[in-house]
């Protein structure tokens, strides 16, 4: 008999990191070949924009999740409960209820971070730091993280010996890179939404100090506007005298986001979480 796991995780709409790889594990042959799973779905947004915000909407959602939670673990043995839990905010909230029905069955759970914030969400508030140790904390409670590096968001709560790291992936992608000729201007790369903490206003910085070194180059921005809009981006644009090397595209998916990926000399990833 296949192991019999619940996953609790987040999944388009809308895309972005976690639920972009969220649906990866759910359509993974590897996965479904191996394991008896359950999918449920933690994301309570609809849209990039509407993430933090409330709504009955939402409300409604959450308390179908939290239903549909303990219906699972009640009516349905699991070897392993697996979240892609949010390390902080109003969605960490939501997310520790869920796991709070968990630990009430005893369930050993896998918790998946996508992001950092753990430490942040310690010192904005006091509550904070029983409710992380109440999630993390246990013996049957285990945890994901892209990376060593990010170890230390949460070492106050998770000892090494329970951790994994498990990079995010992609599926390889054949492109045939375009001929170069000496003389063309470098080609940068922004691709993700534009907003202040994925870095957009540092790189129009660092682009403005290429300017004034008489550097040719052409830095291209891909992404879905956020809480940074056009008119907001084009004026900064004007301001730091970039209109002719700085170009914004919007959002772009499949071929036509390869299609950049592929024309790009330097990718770059200024993301200030």
């Amino acid at each position: 008999m296949k192991p019999r796991i619940l996953f609790i995780l987040h999944l388009p709409p809308p895309v972005h990191g976690a639920s972009l790889m969220g649906s990866f594990v759910k359509a993974s042959q590897k996965v479904n070949d191996n394991f008896d799973g359950k999918f449920m779905n933690l994301t309570a947004s609809r849209s990039i924009d509407s993430i933090g915000k409330g709504g009955w909407r939402k409300s409604l959602f959450i308390f179908s999740l939290l239903l549909n939670t303990f219906k699972s673990v009640a009516t349905k043995s699991y070897d392993v409960c697996y979240v892609t839990i949010t390390s902080n905010g109003t969605a960490f909230y939501k997310d520790m209820l869920v796991v709070a029905i968990l630990k009430l069955f005893r369930k050993k759970i896998l918790l998946h971070f996508h992001n950092k914030g753990v430490e942040k969400g310690t010192q904005e508030k006091k509550i904070n730091r029983h409710l992380y140790q109440f999630v993390l904390g246990g013996k049957r409670t285990r945890v994901i993280l892209l990376s060593e590096h990010l170890y230390a968001d949460i070492k106050r709560y998770v000892d090494p010996s329970r951790i994994y790291y498990c990079a995010n992936g992609i599926k390889p992608l054949s492109i045939t890179l375009p001929v170069k000729t000496p003389g063309q201007p470098v080609k940068i790369l922004f691709l993700s939404n534009m907003m202040v903490a994925k870095g957009v206003y540092v790189l129009l910085e660092a682009c403005a100090a290429l300017h004034q070194q008489n550097i040719s180059f052409e830095c291209h921005f891909v992404g879905d506007w956020l809480d940074i809009q056009e008119s907001e981006f084009v004026r900064k644009v004007k301001e730091l005298n970039l209109e002719g090397s700085v170009f914004a595209h919007g959002k772009k998916y499949d071929a036509e986001k390869n299609e950049y990926y592929r024309q790009a000399d330097i990718f770059v990833f200024p993301t200030l979480n």
